[in-house]
């Protein structure tokens, strides 16, 4: 599954001259989003979030907060891991871009959270994810197999 993929459809965008602080609001209030992408034309400028601007005047523009944007981005064709690297360093939202830096998207929390889903092909019904932590020299799997399946239950997948 690569980033191209992983896009939330219509997330908002703000641009780079025209776009205002009140317009950040306005877009929280509609779609319940703290960070955004600036787009300078098509090129992400860096990502924008509420929490740095609430102190200032409605009618800022963008391009006069450029020191506070956070410069990230991915590339379409990489693996959404990439995404959520970047994503554990910007916040919530990361940008992807094409072989051009031109803006296709953004992959949200929610979206990757949606990918990380049929990614790791959770069911519906009684399961669950067990996270274990063991150095890598003690780890067996034989070992987890055996007591997974004597508490009655089985691995259907195993990521490591």
């Amino acid at each position: 599954m690569l980033c191209i993929d992983v896009i939330e459809s219509g997330y908002p965008v703000l641009y780079l001259y025209e776009s205002t602080i009140g317009d950040m609001l306005m877009l929280h209030e509609e779609r319940n989003c703290s960070s955004f992408p600036v787009l300078d034309n098509e090129e992400p400028a860096g990502i924008l979030s509420l929490k740095d601007v609430v102190h200032l005047a409605e009618e800022t523009k963008a391009a006069e907060l450029q020191h506070l944007f956070t410069k990230a981005a991915v590339p379409e064709n990489e693996f959404f891991y990439s995404a959520l690297r970047v994503m554990n360093l910007t916040g919530n939202i990361v940008p992807v871009t094409d072989m051009n830096n031109k803006y296709r998207g953004t992959v949200s929390q929610r979206s990757m959270l949606d990918a990380l889903n049929v990614f790791l092909s959770i069911p519906a019904g009684n399961s669950g994810i067990i996270v274990l932590e063991i150095r890598k020299a003690d780890y067996s799997f034989s070992e987890i197999a055996r007591l997974v399946e004597s508490g009655d239950a089985g691995i259907i997948q195993l990521t490591t």
